[in-house]
């Protein structure tokens, strides 16, 4: 045997007799040990279990007393500034027209601790009501939804509207299917057309012809209006940048020239110079005419007029719809450094609105500003620089993750920037007053006067109110879906009923009137009241 073998065998010996006398020691006291054992663990458990019960009561008393004030972190340890959220009242009048004033206090404290957790609850809300990727509006530069939609293209070169009178429909919605049932409805004809190089309207537009509101009026005869020979529902062409009903407000848009005749096309300043109201009001008042539906800005204020969304670039959609998933499922918050988003372009008056913005921002604010900020570089419409690159993917995440973003004009005051805002369950900041407050009915959108009138307290106290009402908000009214349904609602009753109540004429503010003097960030700002959303101001 050798030497390793012997020290393990009396070392196994020595644990066998140990354990030995540990079972003859414990039979004795087995019973005795095992009763005392559970005699103390009986009352740690009842005084443990006792003090439990304390803790979470006063936690869930001090978390509803007290609004929960402690601070909140992401998880990346971010921490959120909750008493920058707590400190918010209920405002004494709606942000948002058509509501009136909050009055749930519970049901505010609840919105306040969800703004102060960054919580994606509008977000949430949108995918709920827009299930797929298809349901957001995306539009492409042709427009080609409005041309499927309408019964009839009409033009100047077409002879106006020849042959309306007896243009015969079908009952099939949104199809001329000459198999279905002939329809009594009004028919939807569209102003204006673009060519396409093949079947169905597909493939880049190649070329177009007009019918605008100056083409229109020349129909008149002996002073007396064109009237329509039966009910309509009018679709003006649409453009990116420009509407058929489309005028110039001064720094704001583009000064292209409007198409209301040799005085509609003049500067608001010159004497001579006539509203596009005043030159369509007695077309707008045809009894034949059921709506005219247009897109991007306008300046008109009438019950029958309403501006399509431009919707979403349909390239950027699938890219969107995959980002707007993500931050759902993986519940990203909102960045408490991000409380107003106002990256973007410099382009036209943009810098100049940042510049008056800025000031009365703290540091939580994302902006991008560059030398060519000046504003005696603003003379006239041009390109004065781009913010530094930044990837689609974090401009979407970007957008995502601020509370509100600021929708500024380019050439034309609705954006793309405006919808993907609100498809990224963020806060849209515009001003009111150019013909898109009855189209953003029902969504969150701060609507202000002057963007000088921005501070933190009021995006912070509006975007609680936005939580506040989460579940008044329409968000199927993103989808392209729901205006096809609402053109072609009115056509079926041949009323324009259908449009009041879903837009009613009562959301826009006929009082206000944007300011024709050149912008001074708040300074001799002029505002109604007025008939008209905008009157000549005769001075520098």
């Amino acid at each position: 045997m050798s030497l390793l073998t012997f020290v393990k065998k009396i070392f196994q010996s020595r644990v066998l007799l140990a354990a030995l006398i540990a079972m003859l020691f414990c039979e004795a006291t087995n019973a005795d040990f095992i009763k005392a054992i559970k005699d103390r663990s009986a009352v740690r458990l009842r005084s443990l279990s006792s003090k439990r019960v304390l803790t979470e009561t006063d936690e869930r008393n001090r978390s509803q007393s007290d609004a929960d004030h402690r601070p909140h972190r992401d998880n990346n340890g971010k921490q959120y500034p909750t008493k920058e959220w707590n400190n918010i009242p209920m405002p004494s009048k709606s942000y948002f027209a058509g509501f009136s004033e909050p009055t749930n206090t519970s049901k505010w404290e609840i919105a306040k601790v969800q703004a102060s957790k960054g919580d994606q609850i509008l977000l949430r809300k949108i995918l709920t009501d827009l299930v797929t990727m298809d349901d957001l509006f995306s539009v492409d530069k042709g427009f080609r939804w409005i041309h499927k939609i309408a019964d009839a293209h009409y033009s100047k070169n077409s002879g106006y509207f020849k042959g309306l009178e007896s243009l015969v429909l079908h009952d099939q919605k949104h199809s001329q299917n000459e198999s279905s049932p002939v329809s009594n409805r009004a028919p939807i004809i569209l102003l204006g057309k673009r060519f396409f190089p093949r079947p169905n309207y597909k493939g880049y537009p190649e070329s177009w012809e007009t019918l605008n509101p100056h083409e229109v009026l020349s129909l008149s005869q002996k002073g007396k209006p064109y009237r329509f020979p039966r009910k309509v529902v009018a679709i003006g062409l649409f453009d990116e940048n420009w509407g058929w009903l489309s005028t110039y407000f001064l720094n704001r848009t583009v000064t292209w020239g409007m198409s209301f005749g040799q005085y509609g096309g003049m500067d608001p300043k010159d004497s001579r110079f006539r509203y596009g109201h005043d030159l369509m009001n007695d077309f707008l008042e045809d009894e034949n005419l059921l709506m005219l539906v247009v897109n991007s800005h306008h300046n008109f204020t009438h019950p029958k007029v309403i501006s399509a969304p431009l919707g979403l670039q349909h390239h950027k959609v699938p890219i969107l719809w995959k980002a707007m998933k993500k931050a759902a499922d993986l519940n990203i918050k909102k960045d408490p450094d991000m409380l107003l988003n106002m990256k973007g372009s410099n382009y036209a008056f943009r810098p100049a609105i940042r510049e008056c913005i800025l000031p009365r921002m703290n540091s939580r604010t994302e902006h991008s500003l560059n030398g060519t900020n000046n504003h005696k570089r603003l003379k006239g419409v041009k390109q004065t620089g781009i913010e530094e690159n930044v990837s689609l993917h974090q401009y979407i995440y970007k957008n995502i993750a601020s509370y509100a973003s600021l929708c500024m004009p380019g050439l034309g005051a609705d954006t793309y920037r405006l919808w993907e805002t609100l498809a990224s369950g963020t806060l849209a900041v515009l001003e009111r007053g150019f013909g898109l407050d009855r189209t953003l009915y029902r969504l969150p959108v701060l609507l202000v006067d002057d963007y000088s009138d921005l501070t933190p307290f009021m995006i912070r106290q509006a975007y609680i109110e936005a939580l506040y009402r989460v579940d008044q908000w329409e968000f199927k009214r993103m989808s392209k879906g729901y205006w096809m349904d609402l053109i072609h609602n009115v056509s079926q009753t041949n009323s324009f009923m259908p449009l009041m109540d879903a837009h009613p004429i009562s959301v826009v503010d006929t009082g206000f009137t944007r300011p024709l003097i050149p912008f001074s960030c708040g300074k001799n700002v002029e505002r109604g009241p007025s008939g008209y959303r905008q009157k000549a101001v005769q001075s520098t």
